[in-house]
Formats: C-alpha cells, sequence, structure tokens
C-alpha cells in the first residue's frame, strides 16, 4: 500500500506500507468442509485497534466479516489522520470497551475530524455492512467496493484544482505621463586616429592589362622583342673626390722655437 491521506490530500505517495498476512488461516474446516466455528474464549487474533468488534467480544476465529470490518477500521484511520475513537485505551479490554462505547459507524464516524477528507458518509455504510454479517455469512463484496468508490469519488472531486496562471499585464500609464522614450541603439564608432599618425594612403588604382601585338613574321618580332626589353637606365656619375683637408699646422715645440726665432731676426 502506497501513501496516507492528510489534510485533504495525498502525501508521501512512495511511501510504502507493508501489509503482512502472518495472520492468515482457512475459514474451511478441513474436517467437516464447513464453516469453522465461532468456539469461543480463543486468542485475540490480530493488533487490537483494527480487529472487528466481533472478534473482540467473542473470542472466535478469524471470519471474512472480521477481515472487511479490519480493512473499515484501517481507512478510518488514514482518512482521520492516524487516529481512532478508541486509541485512549490502556489494554486490549480498554479498547474493546472503549469500541462498544463509540456506538453504531455512523456515530464512530461522526466522532472523528474528517472534513478535509471530504464525505464520510460510504466509509460509516462500509462499516455497517461489515458489521452486519455473522460470523460465517459471505460478504457481498460487489456492495462493499461500491461504497469505497464512492468514497474515493467524493475525496477526488474536493481535490483543488491547478491555479491557473493570470496572463501578465502591463501596468496602467497615467494620461499625463510622457511617452516613454525608445532606447536607441549605440552606433558603433571607430578608433580615434592619433594625430601624429600619417593619413592612410589611397589605394591604387589596378593597372589595365596591356594587350601584346602578335608579330606577322620574324623580323617585326625580334624589333617587337627589343622595344619591350627594358632600356638600361643611365649610369649615375662617380661622385668627384673630396678634395684633399689642408695640412695641419705644426705646432710642435721646435716650430714654435723655430718662428720665434725668425721674428726676433
Amino acid at each position: 500500500m502506497l501513501g496516507r491521506h492528510e489534510a485533504g490530500a495525498v502525501v508521501g505517495a512512495d511511501e510504502a506500507r507493508l501489509v503482512d498476512f502472518g495472520l492468515a488461516s482457512r475459514y474451511v474446516s478441513a474436517l467437516t468442509g464447513g464453516h469453522r466455528a465461532a468456539t469461543p474464549g480463543g486468542s485475540l487474533g490480530g493488533t487490537p485497534r483494527f480487529v472487528g468488534l466481533a472478534a473482540h467480544a467473542e473470542g472466535a476465529p478469524p471470519c471474512r466479516r472480521d477481515d472487511v470490518e479490519a480493512l473499515g477500521h484501517m481507512l478510518l484511520c488514514v482518512a482521520a489522520g492516524d487516529a481512532l475513537p478508541w486509541d485512549g485505551a490502556a489494554s486490549d479490554d480498554g479498547v474493546l470497551r472503549l469500541k462498544r462505547a463509540a456506538g453504531a459507524p455512523a456515530a464512530v464516524v461522526a466522532a472523528l475530524d474528517l472534513a478535509p477528507f471530504g464525505d464520510a458518509a460510504p466509509l460509516a455504510a462500509f462499516l455497517e455492512d461489515c458489521r452486519a454479517l455473522g460470523h460465517a455469512d459471505a460478504p457481498d463484496y460487489a456492495k462493499l467496493r461500491a461504497h469505497l468508490e464512492r468514497l474515493a469519488a467524493g475525496a477526488k472531486a474536493r481535490e483543488p484544482a491547478p491555479k491557473a496562471r493570470a496572463p501578465r499585464r502591463a501596468a496602467p500609464m497615467d494620461v499625463d505621463d510622457p511617452p516613454p522614450k525608445r532606447r536607441a541603439t549605440p552606433r558603433r564608432r571607430a578608433a580615434p586616429m592619433d594625430v601624429d599618425d600619417p593619413p592612410p594612403a589611397a589605394p591604387k588604382p589596378a593597372a589595365a592589362p596591356k594587350a601584346r601585338a602578335k608579330p606577322k613574321s620574324p623580323a617585326p618580332r625580334a624589333a617587337a622583342r627589343k622595344a619591350a626589353a627594358p632600356k638600361a637606365a643611365p649610369k649615375a656619375a662617380a661622385p668627384k673626390a673630396a678634395p684633399k683637408a689642408a695640412a695641419k699646422a705644426d705646432v710642435s715645440l721646435e716650430a714654435l722655437l723655430a718662428k720665434a726665432r725668425r721674428a726676433k731676426k
């Protein structure tokens, strides 16, 4: 069994609850071939919180009636958020006394807070039909299933529908407000040019290809080849040798003394 019901919604949908059949037994006697007799004085088979009222009172072997009534008590517990009217008992005998004191199934359902779950009347009718059975009676499973289907349909109808998202509206604009300015797309500017940078050179026009004339005879071909040959550039005049620098004056001590002697004469 998966999930549980809280506050009008299914929670823990991936939470698994193990259903144990360890107390299962045959209700048909192997000796007589009929239903096992309701022999009183036997031990209680099952959890006192969920077993049927007759199973407490008679102490008889479990029967089909007890199975379906225990199922009704478990569903009631889940619908009420893990609560039953006889949970305050301190012993098994106390559970029996509180079950009897709770009264008919309609009163049991009314004692619990099932408002978030929805209409619990089908669950009360389910428990009523279970308790009306005798020890050897065969339950009307189709009728019991119909009660549970009505219970499930009522709970599904109470599930809140998902809220639709309202379309987003623009805020109202006052009449006196100026119209919103359109954001201009920034233009791409060229990188600034330095003042000292030379201006960009204009592209040179491509020269048109010259058509080559085909010579008619070998002689004109030689003339055309000679004319097409590039002329040798005139030889540049050799630079004139620089005049020899004037001889440096002799400023040695002997020269100065000789100059002084000449001056005295």
